[in-house]
């Protein structure tokens, strides 16, 4: 009798391993699908990055380039003045006020939130994101990240007259 009992658990072990193993290779796939996932997030993550200090860089270079036009010597606080006729005929349209005062802050600061555009203009945050999405629209700014960068290129190639050498070209 005692060989009996040995012999029925080895064969109650026998079947259990091919669930355990199942299991096991279910885990190991779980967890390189999360591992596969963390990685592009990450790799997507560096792309924007590079992306954006691209435009910031191009942003610069545009800023510096305005500045030599206007012929006064760049500093931190030199404040850019931007064509407003030239820029409204480019988009075939007027801006408010308003409009062209949340344009000015985007160009000083391209990395402006919406809540610090809301705070120094007294406005509510959703006043200024409607706000931002008409100017979006009217200069045809499309993306996902880093509009306001994005929107700041466009104003100064259409201020300094690179946007219509593009448009030559």
């Amino acid at each position: 009798m005692g060989t009996a009992e040995p012999a029925s658990k080895v064969v109650f072990a026998l079947s259990d391993y091919p669930q355990q193993r199942t299991g096991s290779f279910a885990w190991i796939i779980l967890i390189g699908v999360l591992a596969s996932l963390v990685w592009w997030v990450y790799l997507r993550y560096q792309q924007l990055a590079i992306r954006q200090d691209a435009l910031f860089n191009e942003v610069s270079v545009l800023r510096q380039q305005m500045l030599a036009q206007s012929n006064s010597k760049p500093t931190e606080n030199s404040s850019l003045s931007v064509d407003r006729t030239k820029v409204e005929r480019s988009i075939d349209g007027r801006l408010g006020e308003s409009a062209w005062r949340i344009i000015n802050l985007v160009l000083e600061n391209p990395a402006i939130s919406n809540k610090e555009i809301a705070s120094e203009m007294n406005l509510s945050l959703d006043g200024v994101s409607s706000a931002l999405r008409r100017i979006y629209a009217a200069f045809g700014v499309k993306g996902k990240g880093n509009k306001k960068v994005l929107l700041s290129r466009k104003i100064l190639q259409i201020s300094t007259g690179i946007d219509e050498l593009n448009k030559e070209q």
